[in-house]
């Protein structure tokens, strides 16, 4: 029922190699940065347009083309999008940096629905329909750590106190900060926010939405919660994780389009019998609605990315249906998530765990073994220099 339910339970090619795995290493370093950098900068409407009628599944255009081929267009266009948006803004001028941000505010107070009272959230809720919907929950001059933040060291000076709560605040507005770029560039996410008064009232609304600790955000999908996060301690990181895993999207861009979601058993062996490049190599996560399957999604997003043209990326959920728990059995996945590597169709091998930095070094392993050197990661547009800058406002 709507709102009610529990959440669900070395040579010369060797150091190029070695830049090139720091540079990824890098960005995948929190998945808040992965958050930052999937959503990237705004890009044109036609541009966004363009790219989805070739790779999203079910297009005519995609039909038209094979699946690893259609993934590898889809990272190249993406990174030239990013570049080109990335170059624009690093040359913008004062007054065009303040329109653009002025412009920002606007989209964040239009896509960023304040409810009153449970009655509202429940309306707001099914006026949603099947889309996925992020509730935040906070009170003013309340900022939490969370269960599971370390307790400080007893303060003995009112200065320590002090500089101590500043520092939870910031925190705190860093998070609103967070929430409003998020709305800003998902658009087919509903995003609420409800002040949970004080007193008997918020003690209650509290108690129905199973709330203890503030700040909070929550996923919704059809009235039923699908995860929460209590507490400023790692919200911003967790908001990112959830939105790529529950929403797929973020700045009109799709997760799927680089990771595919392998729904079936013959889905799966069709994506890992791929016959059409022999010496790509083919990745699947099998994951289920896990935390550290959620962790670890924003960094095989970024690889999936990064190593388009020598990889592809497929995800399994596991606890998706019945077909998908009697393939995880069949594939003998004893824990998650796990990762499995193909080549042609054979197997190469597995890697259980969620760690990052073992997740780039095994698909390394694999492309070195092949003899499959990997390209230099492009150059990236360098901001202007103060004189620069005064010059193209003139």
């Amino acid at each position: 029922g709507i709102l009610d339910s529990e959440p669900t339970k070395l040579t010369a090619e060797a150091e190029a190699q070695s830049r090139f795995t720091s540079k990824i290493a890098l960005m995948i370093h929190s998945g808040s940065q992965m958050q930052g950098r999937l959503q990237g900068h705004a890009v044109g409407r036609s541009n966004r347009i363009g790219l989805h009628k070739l790779c999203r599944p079910g297009s005519v255009s995609a039909h038209r083309t094979s699946l690893p081929m259609r993934m590898q267009h889809c990272g190249r266009v993406q990174n030239k999008m990013e570049d080109e948006a990335v170059e624009k803004r690093l040359q913008e001028t004062s007054e065009e940096a303040l329109e653009r941000r002025m412009r920002e505010s606007a989209q964040v107070e239009d896509r960023v629905t304040w409810v009153d009272g449970l009655e509202q959230l429940k309306d707001e809720m099914r006026a949603a329909g099947d889309r996925l919907v992020i509730l935040e929950l906070q009170r003013d001059g309340v900022c939490e750590a969370g269960f599971d933040a370390e307790p400080e060291a007893e303060l003995q000076w009112k200065g320590d106190a002090a500089a101590a709560r500043l520092k939870q605040l910031d925190a705190c507005r860093s998070i609103k900060h967070t929430f409003a770029r998020t709305a800003r560039e998902c658009a087919d996410v509903v995003f609420l926010t409800l002040a949970v008064p004080e007193g008997p009232e918020g003690e209650e609304l509290q108690d129905v939405l199973d709330v203890q600790v503030l700040p909070a955000i929550a996923f919704y999908k059809e009235g039923v919660r699908l995860w929460q996060q209590q507490g400023y301690q790692d919200m911003e990181e967790k908001m990112g994780e959830g939105v790529l895993w529950y929403g797929d999207s973020a700045n009109g861009l799709h997760a799927s389009d680089f990771v595919h979601d392998l729904g079936s058993k013959e889905e799966y062996f069709a994506f890992v019998n791929n016959t059409v490049d022999p010496d790509m190599l083919t990745i699947v996560d099998v994951s289920t609605d896990c935390q550290p399957c959620r962790k670890v999604f924003p960094a095989v997003l970024a690889l999936a990315k990064n190593f388009s043209g020598s990889a592809v990326f497929g995800r399994l959920l596991a606890d998706a249906s019945s077909e998908t728990e009697q393939l995880m059995k069949e594939l003998n996945i004893l824990e998650v998530p796990t990762f499995l590597f193909y080549r042609g169709g054979e197997q190469l091998g597995r890697m259980v765990g969620s760690s990052r930095g073992d997740l780039i070094g095994h698909i390394l392993q694999h492309q070195q073994a092949a003899g499959i050197t990997l390209p230099p990661p492009p150059a990236r547009a360098q901001r202007p220099s103060r004189a620069q800058s005064v010059k193209s406002s003139w």
